[in-house]
């Protein structure tokens, strides 16, 4: 918990200090603030750490709905290097997991662990001009998830699994913008949790068998988190 309370008070900071400089008389490629509203979606390359057990990453996908509340364009120093921030709410649905890979399990190809998550962002932005409609950006945030529902191998019933969840979100892209009030962007980002998504205790009886005694095989300890890297595309509207 107080590493969530650092990251809120940096994101908190990171807020209060891009509003100190007021506003430059300045009209620039989309407005010189309001609202921001969109979706954005795309792969998902989610990996989990599991002790003791070789885990690949599983190939999956998520999508977004998003608010922002965009600052003004500020020129700090007069040097036309135009800067602004904000902040942006997202709601969407985050396929997270791994792929399965033990040597107890008889298939040559198990299914994944995978779960279904619907996640909750508060992100602070940057943003840099690059052109006159086109934008270098940057953010950091929080993000509370929900696990609807899971598909886990090896634990059955007594997996442990955590339903809420939190973490960081760091990330970056660039904006096109075609109009005042419209523009396209792509985003990379990465969302390691600081909970852990599954908490396994030692000595529970697996789904699996020792092929020599015959006997099921009995779990070791597991403290599993989620760490998906996010390649998005998105359409932002503004006014």
């Amino acid at each position: 918990m107080r590493y969530l309370l650092s990251y809120s008070f940096l994101l908190i900071s990171f807020l209060c200090a891009a509003q100190e400089t007021p506003d430059p008389p300045y009209s620039g490629a989309l407005g010189s603030g309001g609202t921001g509203y969109g979706i954005k979606g795309g792969a998902t390359l989610a990996t989990q750490t599991w002790n003791g057990y070789q885990r690949n990453a599983l190939y999956s996908y998520h999508a977004d709905a998003f608010v922002e509340i965009l600052g003004a364009w500020k020129d700090k120093n007069e040097t036309g290097n135009f800067r602004r921030s904000s902040f942006q709410v997202q709601l969407g649905y985050h396929r997270k997991g791994s792929a399965f890979r033990n040597i107890f399990y008889q298939n040559n190809n198990p299914p994944p662990n995978v779960f279904h998550n619907l996640s909750l962002g508060f992100l602070g932005k940057g943003a840099f001009k690059i052109k006159e409609r086109n934008n270098l950006f940057y953010g950091i945030g929080l993000h509370v998830d929900y696990t609807m529902t899971y598909q886990l191998q090896g634990f059955g019933a007594q997996s442990g699994v955590n339903r809420f969840n939190y973490g960081v979100w760091l990330g970056g892209g660039y904006e096109w913008g075609l109009s005042e009030s419209l523009a396209l962007f792509i985003e990379l980002s990465i969302s390691p949790d600081i909970s852990k998504q599954v908490y396994i205790p030692p000595g529970l009886p697996t789904q699996f068998t020792d092929p020599i005694s015959g006997q099921v095989v009995l779990s070791t300890e597991q403290k599993v988190y989620n760490l998906p890297l996010e390649l998005s595309v998105g359409i932002k509207f503004i006014n």
